[in-house]
Order: structure tokens, then sequence, then C-alpha cells
């Protein structure tokens, strides 16, 4: 995966390669690593995608590895023009995703705005609370169990996102109802 970065670097050096920005002050970036997982970033251009192509191409050749077709996604930002996305889409050789998926339980990409988004962790809560039969247990048990549950599902998400008031008031609905 060094040499894949180093890969990279270079291409960017020589101006092959363009990165992106979060904000219009902010650094540029190209790529981030986590284990053995990769996202690559850069404007949709056709020379940046057919640079990327040949720098994948190039670590696949000397490293022995292959790109995971089945877990590769192209996500382009809703103001990239629909030329640009078919020409891309032909040069890798892959369609692109709505969704970006999860990472540790949480969607890469999330419109923190709508409420819609955050279903998943109340739909998660619910399904864990549901497969424990509330009359069964004590009032103490009951709430070491809200206590453990629905505190540590959306904890990691929340170490990441400020949840909406309205997602934490359905939180203390759904623990209200299960005491």
């Amino acid at each position: 995966m060094e040499y894949l970065a180093c890969l990279n670097h270079t291409k960017i050096a020589q101006e092959n390669w363009k990165g992106v920005k979060t904000a219009r002050e902010g650094p540029i970036f190209s790529q981030l690593f986590f284990a053995n997982d990769l996202i690559l970033f850069a404007k949709a251009t056709k020379r940046n995608f057919h640079t990327i192509k040949k720098v994948l191409n190039e670590f696949c050749s000397i490293s022995g590895q292959k790109v995971n077709l089945e877990k590769f996604r192209i996500y382009f930002s809703p103001h990239t023009k629909p030329e640009n996305i078919t020409h891309i889409e032909h040069v890798l050789g892959i369609k692109h995703s709505k969704e970006f998926g999860k990472y540790l339980g949480i969607p890469i990409l999330m419109d923190g705005r709508n409420k819609r988004a955050y279903d998943f962790i109340i739909d998660k809560i619910c399904t864990r609370l549901s497969s424990w039969k509330a009359r069964s247990l004590s009032l103490a048990g009951r709430l070491t169990l809200i206590n453990s549950v629905t505190s540590a599902i959306p904890t990691h998400l929340m170490q990441c996102k400020l949840l909406p008031s309205k997602i934490c008031t359905e939180l203390d609905k759904i623990n209200r109802n299960f005491l």
C-alpha cells in the first residue's frame, strides 16, 4: 500500500491528478488509507480518471494484487456534468453509486440535515430492544439494558456528528416505552 501512496503522490506532483478540497481555504487531498481500505479523491475530469486507472493498473501489475470491483465505488458530486460521469464510468469500467457504503457501521456519505439519514440508528435500537421480552425483566434489568444498548449504539456516530434533537427525542421515547 505504501507503493500505491508513492505512485499517487508522484502523479499529483506531476499535476496529472488533482485532488479535492472540502472547504475553499482547506487543504487539497487525494487519498485516505484505512488498514486495507483506500479512498481516492479527484476532480471529475477525464485526465484525472485516466491517471487513476494507470496508477491502479501499475500497482496491480507490480504487486500482484487486484482491485476488488465488487467493493469498488464511484461517487460523484451532484454538480458533476452527466457527460463526465458517463465518460469516467466507461474509462474505469464501473457504474457510479448513489451511496458510498458504511464504515464502522456509519454511512460514509450522510446528509446530516435530513432526519431519515438517522433512521438506521432508530431501527437498530428497536430491533435490539424487541428481541428482549421487557415483561420478563425487572425494572432494574430493563434500565440496565437501555443503558447498555441504546447508549452504546449511537455513541460512535455521536463522536462524528451532532444528532438532531428530533432523533434524541425519538430515542428517549423508545427508552420510555421499553421501561
